[in-house]
């Protein structure tokens, strides 16, 4: 027995778009390294969707470092905002973590910027 019909409302649309190679190779890299199939990518970034890119190999033991400097800031946030006696020693704490929190997150944009601007 052929399975049901659907109905008209739950089909799929298709659009035709058109990439130029470089164009066509750069989504599918992108595609690859979000963990998504192209059309889900496509559909994602047409969406206005957050996307989040795996992290590539040569960035894994920069994941690695701000993941843990990331666990000390949650535990040190913590301990100031439960009025731990030594609240101004981990603020001071939270400033040194500060600047190599800033060249990990430019490591892990390309050496660029920090996000940071000068005057800050």
């Amino acid at each position: 027995m052929p399975r049901p019909r659907k109905k008209a409302e739950d089909l799929r649309r298709r659009f035709t778009v058109r990439f130029s190679a470089e164009e066509h190779d750069d989504i599918k890299g992108r595609a690859q390294a979000a963990g998504l199939s192209v059309a889900d990518f496509i559909r994602s970034a047409a969406l206005a969707r957050h996307l989040i890119e795996v992290p590539n190999v040569h960035n894994v033991r920069a994941w690695h470092e701000i993941k843990a400097i990331a666990s000390e800031l949650r535990g040190l946030t913590y301990l100031v905002e439960n009025g731990h006696p030594l609240a101004e020693q981990l603020s001071n704490r939270v400033a040194e973590l500060r600047p190599p929190l800033g060249q990990l997150c430019a490591a892990l944009l390309g050496g660029g910027r920090t996000g940071r601007h000068d005057d800050d």
